[in-house]
C-alpha cells in the first residue's frame, strides 16, 4: 500500500466517517482487525472492505465484538455458561419453572384429597 494518503484524496466523498480505535472487521478486509482508517459513509472503505452500514456511534469496539462472539461461541460449548442468558433463554427457563411449580401444586392437591395419579 502506498504511503498514508488521506482517503478523501483517493476517493472524494461528501461525508467521511472515522473510526477511532474502533473496527467493523469484515471477511474481505485485508488490513486485519485493527483497521482504523477513515471509512467512506455508505459502508465501503478505500480497501474495498465492506464496513457495517452504521453511523460512527453505532460501530462496536473490537472488545465488544469479541465479547459478543465469544458469548455466542460459548453458548453451544459444554461446561458452565459464560456471559449470562439471552432474553429467549430466560423466558424458556421461566416457562419450565412455572410448569414444574404447577405440576407440584397439582400433585399436592391430589395427595391432600387422598387420590393419586393412578386413581385409588
Amino acid at each position: 500500500m502506498r504511503g498514508r494518503v488521506p482517503v478523501s484524496e483517493e476517493y472524494p466523498s461528501p461525508g467521511l466517517v472515522t473510526h477511532e480505535r474502533r473496527t467493523t472487521q469484515s471477511p474481505s478486509c485485508q488490513k486485519g482487525i485493527n483497521h482504523l482508517e477513515p471509512a467512506v459513509r455508505g459502508g465501503i472503505c478505500h480497501l474495498g472492505c465492506l464496513h457495517a452500514r452504521q453511523q460512527e456511534e453505532e460501530v462496536e469496539t473490537h472488545a465488544e465484538r469479541t465479547a459478543r462472539l465469544r458469548k455466542f461461541a460459548m453458548s453451544s460449548a459444554p461446561g458452565p455458561k459464560v456471559g449470562g442468558l439471552s432474553k429467549k433463554e430466560k423466558k424458556q427457563l421461566a416457562g419450565r419453572q412455572r410448569q414444574k411449580l404447577r405440576k407440584e401444586r397439582k400433585k399436592q392437591k391430589r395427595e391432600k384429597a387422598g387420590t393419586t395419579k393412578q386413581g385409588s
